[in-house]
């Protein structure tokens, strides 16, 4: 009795196939679908970090920060928050000195 479509093929299983691997896509990120590239780190944005900083302020920086992967944009975001900082410390000086 022959069992056509049971058992390995003939001459054997192949060495290192799995035959309960799912099919590869070979239009698909290198290492599947479910894991990053193994060199693959957010970069973050630092202009946005550096607009949520200056025109958000303390809520800006903090959202950035608490939110944000990516370093660029929490540096950006330090960076925004720093010169409105200095621009409003600054205004307050000219503004009392001219009283």
């Amino acid at each position: 009795m022959s069992q056509q479509g049971w058992g390995p093929p003939p001459g054997g299983e192949p060495q290192g196939v799995n035959p309960y691997a799912p099919p590869t896509n070979p239009y698909g990120p290198p290492g599947g679908w479910d894991e990053p590239p193994p060199n693959f780190a957010p970069e973050g944005n630092l202009a946005a970090g550096l607009a949520a900083g200056f025109f958000c302020g303390c809520i800006g920086l903090i959202l950035v920060l608490v939110i944000a992967k990516g370093p660029a944009t929490k540096k950006g975001a330090w960076i925004g928050f720093v010169i409105q900082a200095v621009i409003g410390v600054a205004m307050q000086l000219i503004q009392a000195s001219s009283h």
